[in-house]
């Protein structure tokens, strides 16, 4: 069963927008949490508060 999660998380993803993505590729948890955080405030992100 390797490589099964991999196959299955290009398959959940596929055909969705999203209203923000984050790059955590070289960042620490608590820059991204500063970058979605700035765009919540900024109203770039819709749907109900969670």
């Amino acid at each position: 069963m390797t490589g099964t999660a991999r196959a299955q998380g290009a398959l959940v993803h596929r055909g969705v927008q999203y209203d923000l993505t984050v790059d955590t590729t070289g960042r620490d948890a608590l820059t991204c949490a500063h970058l979605i955080a700035a765009q919540v405030s900024a109203g770039a992100v819709s749907g109900p508060p969670v």
